[in-house]
C-alpha cells in the first residue's frame, strides 16, 4: 500500500527529481565563480544554468522548468542561495545568488 508523503518525503523527492547533470552545470558554475572572502557570493543566470545543460541533455529529453527549483538542495549542502525574478514590468534574466552560511568553511 501506498503511504503519503510526509513533509521531509516531498522535499526528499523533490530533490532526487533534479537530474544529475543539472547538479554538475551548478556545481561547475559554483566552482568557476568561487572567490575569496573579498567576494562573498556568487551569482549567476537560471538563463546560464539552462545554456549548459541542455546541450548535454540526451537527444529527445525536454527541458523541465521545475529542474532549475534546486535551492534547497544546496542549503542543505551549507550554501545560503536566493534567487530574484523579474517582477512585474522587469525585463532582466532571473539570477541565483549563493552565500556560504555561517560557520562553513
Amino acid at each position: 500500500m501506498t503511504k503519503p508523503f510526509t513533509p521531509a518525503d516531498a522535499k526528499a523527492a523533490k530533490a532526487s527529481s533534479i537530474p544529475d547533470v543539472v547538479l554538475d552545470v551548478v556545481n561547475r558554475l559554483l566552482a568557476e565563480n568561487f572567490g575569496s572572502s573579498d567576494n562573498p557570493h556568487i551569482q549567476f543566470t537560471s538563463k546560464k544554468v539552462r545554456e549548459l545543460v541542455e546541450p548535454l541533455l540526451p537527444e529527445g529529453t525536454r527541458f523541465d522548468a521545475r529542474w532549475l527549483d534546486f535551492e534547497g538542495v544546496y542549503r542543505r549542502y551549507g550554501w545560503d542561495v536566493e534567487y530574484d525574478k523579474p517582477g512585474y514590468n522587469e525585463t532582466y534574466d532571473g539570477f541565483y545568488i549563493f552565500r556560504k552560511k555561517k560557520g562553513e568553511d
